[in-house]
């Protein structure tokens, strides 16, 4: 009975190591939207890029050194990771819009805002986190359904990050098929 416990155990060190190296991934990542941010003068979302790509490495790092006597992962624990993995990944990613939400000041977000618009600005949409989760999970899934009202009003950088998390969830994808194709096949991809 220990033995069964201490493999479900060791299952779980393993997945939350993967969950780990994905979530520096996702963290580097964020070096992307923060410089287009930059370029286009949007300090608060570059700040709000900054401090997401922190606390996304420093709970990667957290997970993957915390968990590294774990073992190697087995072709049964695939999908497993593939889809914690996907939700964390959605769950981090919501960070910069919750955060460029709660930090940029409403002077800057009125001047998204075209002159005599009967809207708000969507950036005020993100504080609520159940729509930044949505924004996120829509773009890494790359469903492209969106909970901005008016898109050209939440920046060009977050605008950025919500297309670039399609381009990422994209590629997942793909590497995803790849990797359960080579599965099914016998052969590694």
């Amino acid at each position: 009975m220990n033995i069964l416990h201490q493999n479900k155990f060791d299952t779980f060190k393993m997945i939350f190591r993967q969950i780990g190296g994905l979530q520096i991934i996702l963290g580097y990542t964020m070096v992307v939207p923060l410089l287009v941010s930059l370029i286009y003068s949007e300090f608060y979302s570059s700040l709000g890029f900054l401090i997401s790509g922190v606390i996304s490495v420093i709970i990667g790092f957290s997970l993957y050194k915390g968990f590294k006597t774990s073992s190697e992962p087995l072709n049964r624990h695939a999908l497993i990771i593939a889809a914690v993995g996907w939700l964390s990944i959605a769950l981090m990613g919501s960070l910069p819009f919750i955060i460029i939400a709660y930090i940029t000041p409403i002077e800057v977000v009125q001047q998204l805002i075209p002159a005599g618009a009967d809207y708000i600005s969507s950036i005020l949409y993100f504080k609520n986190p159940i729509h930044a989760i949505f924004e996120s999970m829509s773009g890494f899934t790359t469903t492209g359904l969106s909970m901005a009202v008016h898109e050209p009003s939440i920046g060009k950088g977050l605008l950025f990050y919500r297309s670039f998390t399609q381009l990422l969830g994209g590629a997942g994808f793909i590497v995803l098929t790849l990797a359960l194709l080579g599965h099914s096949s016998g052969k590694v991809a």
